[in-house]
């Protein structure tokens, strides 16, 4: 299966609803605003894994894409709760809550929580120096598009000439380190690689990346001998 191919990827879901890799397809129908499907995609992966936490983000956008702010700021907080070291699920929350006019003290710890996952974020140092000095920030922010490192590009266009499967094109807001271990299981090993780079360029945990890289290379040793 081409993980890169839309009617592939339509086609492998139609005859396996319980494959975790749900998110993906969803977040294709997201791209192109097609908020029915992409709904509908995420409505049946989640019947089947609900505790998914990329699956909860991308259903997250979806709301936002329609103005649900509220059931929008209800998945990303599950999502931020589940122990997951979620960066843009809390930034997104923090985003909503400010939308939303939550209190003080909310959007306090909310948007502390991305600092501890990012702690250069200028976004949640800007407004947690607004909080601390007793004012109130603005219900709206801009917002940073993530762009795919050079050595992620540069990579993936060396491996497109060797027989490593499928290039997964995934998008930045569903790479994470849950997606990392979805395609560990499914022994889509380079495509775990790739979005490492990724988490990379998004000041994911180093030690955590490198430790995860360090692991797949040994699977697919293993899967080579």
């Amino acid at each position: 299966m081409n993980l890169n191919n839309q009617s592939e990827l339509e086609a492998y879901f139609a005859d396996n609803f319980d494959t975790v890799l749900f998110p993906v397809l969803a977040d294709m129908y997201l791209q192109k605003r097609d908020i029915e499907r992409a709904r509908k995609v995420c409505d049946i992966g989640l019947g089947y894994h609900p505790d998914h936490v990329d699956g909860k983000f991308i259903l997250a956008m979806v709301e936002l894409e329609i103005g649900n702010e509220r059931e929008a700021e209800k998945l990303l907080k599950d999502v931020v709760l589940s122990g997951t070291d979620h960066l843009q699920a809390a930034f997104q929350l923090a985003v909503v809550q400010q939308s939303l006019g939550r209190a003080e003290s909310t959007l306090q710890k909310s948007w502390n929580k991305v600092i501890d996952l990012d702690p250069e974020n200028r976004e949640a140092k800007s407004i947690l120096t607004i909080i601390e000095k007793g004012e109130k920030p603005t219900k709206t922010i801009k917002r940073s598009k993530s762009k795919n490192s050079r050595k992620s590009s540069k990579r993936r266009k060396a491996s497109s000439n060797k027989d490593e499967g499928p290039q997964l094109a995934i998008s930045p807001r569903i790479a994470t380190f849950t997606m990392v271990n979805v395609l560990k299981n499914q022994k889509l090993f380079y495509q775990a690689l790739d979005v490492l780079d990724i988490l990379v360029t998004k000041g994911a945990d180093p030690l955590k990346i490198e430790q995860e890289r360090e692991a797949i290379k040994d699977l697919i040793k293993e899967e080579n001998n």
